[in-house]
């Protein structure tokens, strides 16, 4: 079963709304059970989605009847819309039948001389604009099933269409009222029901056991990490909640364990150099070291980059815009980047590996893990000159890849301080909006998956 998302549980409550729409405010030509019928499967279908198309075609099935006054149209096109759930060509007829009635009722509302119709109208038409531009992209990805975060504005559409056309005149503030009300409700439950399990969660940390292979020098970073990930307070990190790259899923320290276990890498293979990306990447890097015999290197690093946490309002506010116009506007988000050497911060990386290798003195390239050292506007921190010690191979590791701007600025400064090393990225998950290219992962992890909300270092909403 897929994993429950923000972009799922959006769309589900959207299409939800015309349950609160009340009885006695339907017209009498509209059945209420039928309006709250639809709506209940239709919110089913989005968390819990299926591939078959007979049950996909049943809340249109539900739909049709609601549509139209006339018995004869009524029985019409609800017959022509379930041959289409048994034969996929005869689909689109319904579907057109039904777009046709619902346009002739808006151009009906539009000649009536009513402000507020016709903002209801070009509020509907906006919706659609939405809609067409989210299903065109599905239809290109080949994703039919894929919904994103804007296909609730077909749900905004149709909840506005029985609001205007099912709905009694003398009781439609009412019942507008009733949705209007439902709406933020709905959309707050998540956030509230993950505060109370940060506050659960961090009064309760310190009873949570460690694991033994995570060394005794990565438990600061670990604690840190997990004390900012619990005790976050900023409003707008519950944003993330409802980004389309989280699924609203745990993963423990066996599960872990488990996939770092069943990542097979080349028996020949054996990098210089094994670079954890913090937080995550940091707290799996010695399990990687330890459990695949071949990718023992001689130095472990751990790379610092901002490319997800600790943002502000403005900051949050972009990267959820980038997420909806464009994968690639990521990348041109502002990061900084910092390594912590072995010597220059030995209580916040672990050597697992007890053979070093000469290294060169630091310089103004590494920085020390300085706290909010000043970087540039898209500038990264540490991104000076080439190192003259090099490595032949190094493996990047993260525990999950979900837009890949973390990844790619990573990789570009370990080229520029390594030129001509053979660079490869190992990641946990790897999410649906990540062009990386990612060369080893669990056989189980296929790409284009929702990254895990909760980790055993807390929630990614710090």
């Amino acid at each position: 079963m897929a994993t429950l998302s923000g972009a799922a549980y959006i769309n589900a409550a959207t299409i939800a709304l015309p349950l609160f729409i009340p009885q006695e405010a339907v017209s009498d030509g509209t059945s209420c059970w039928g309006i709250r019928l639809f709506a209940a499967l239709s919110a089913l279908l989005h968390i819990t989605p299926t591939e078959r198309a007979w049950v996909n075609q049943l809340p249109k099935i539900l739909l049709s009847p609601l549509l139209f006054d006339e018995p004869r149209a009524k029985l019409a096109v609800t017959a022509m819309t379930c041959l289409g759930a048994v034969l996929p060509p005869l689909e689109p007829i319904g579907g057109v039948a039904r777009q046709l009635k619902i346009a002739s009722r808006m151009a009906e509302a539009c000649v009536e001389a009513s402000t507020w119709k016709a903002a209801a109208v070009a509020l509907m038409l906006a919706c659609k604009a939405a809609y067409a531009h989210e299903r065109r992209r599905r239809l290109r990805s080949g994703k039919r099933r894929d919904f994103g975060l804007l296909h609730c504005s077909e749900h905004i559409d149709v909840t506005l269409y029985l609001l205007l056309f099912a709905v009694t005149d003398a009781e439609r503030s009412r019942a507008a009222f009733a949705v209007l009300l439902a709406l933020p409700v709905l959309l707050v439950l998540p956030a509230v029901a993950l505060f109370l399990l940060q506050r659960g969660l961090l009064a309760t940390r310190h009873w949570r056991p460690l694991p033994a292979w995570l060394p005794v020098e990565l438990v600061p970073l670990f604690r840190e990490k997990e004390l900012r990930n619990l005790s976050s307070h900023k409003l707008w990190n519950s944003a993330k909640l409802y980004m389309d790259i989280l699924g609203w899923k745990r993963v423990t320290w066996a599960d872990l364990e488990q996939k770092v276990a069943s990542i097979a890498l080349p028996e020949r293979y054996s990098p210089d150099l094994l670079v954890g990306v913090a937080s995550g990447g940091a707290f799996i890097l010695p399990l990687v070291a330890s459990k695949q015999p071949c990718a023992r290197a001689k130095k472990l690093y751990v790379a610092h980059s901002g490319g997800w946490s600790n943002k502000s309002l403005l900051q949050t506010a972009r990267m959820g815009i980038a997420f909806l116009r464009d994968v690639h506007a990521m990348h041109a988000l502002p990061h900084k980047i910092s390594v912590i050497e072995p010597a220059s911060d030995s209580s916040a990386v672990a050597m697992c590996s007890p053979q070093p290798v000469p290294q060169r003195q630091p310089s103004a390239g590494v920085t020390r893990r300085r706290a909010r050292s000043p970087a540039r506007k898209g500038q990264a921190v540490g991104a000076g000159p080439a190192s003259q010690t090099q490595a032949a191979t190094i493996l990047l590791v993260d525990d999950s890849i979900s837009t890949g701007s973390t990844i790619a600025r990573v990789s570009d400064w370990l080229k520029q301080r390594f030129p001509g090393c053979d660079l490869r990225v190992l990641t946990l998950y790897s999410g649906k909006l990540s062009p990386v290219h990612v060369d080893y992962r669990p056989p189980d992890a296929l790409p284009g998956v929702a990254i895990p909300l909760w980790w055993p270092w807390g929630l990614e909403l710090d």
